[in-house]
């Protein structure tokens, strides 16, 4: 707290007021930060899901990003395959969401424990996996 406190100090001896020039500063942020995420990155590619429950069972968000930039991917073909916390495999598909720049998937179930999903995304010809888990 002291370190922020007097960096803050310092800024504003040095006549920058820090929350007056932020204040001023457009955001450009590329996609919807995701709060409850699990990322993987697998070359220029960068893959985030974000499981949420809902009342018909787990709603899933896939953000399927490209560069340094997390340019979204609009055109990608993506699947899944989860298993469930008893041991069964069920096959998902994603589709994409233009208004809110990821792809969504809806998996019908309220079992309590540990979920495995295995995520294959072909983009442009390439193919990216990326392997997520998550409790419900």
């Amino acid at each position: 707290m002291k370190l922020i406190g007097s960096s803050l100090l310092a800024l504003t001896l040095l006549g920058i007021n820090l929350e007056t020039s932020l204040a001023k500063q457009p955001l450009n942020i590329p996609y919807q930060i995701a709060s409850k995420g699990q990322v993987v990155e697998s070359g220029p590619y960068h893959l985030e899901l974000v499981p949420e429950k809902s009342e018909h069972g787990l709603h899933l968000d896939l953000f399927v990003l490209r560069g340094d930039n997390h340019q979204t991917i609009p055109n990608a073909q993506v699947k899944g395959q989860v298993q469930l916390p008893n041991g069964t495999q069920k096959e998902l598909s994603f589709k994409y969401d233009a208004k809110d720049k990821h792809y969504t998937s809806l998996l019908p179930e309220k079992m309590p424990g540990q979920y495995q999903l295995k995520v294959l995304a072909e983009i442009d010809g390439k193919k990216v996996n990326a392997r997520f888990s998550f409790k419900q």
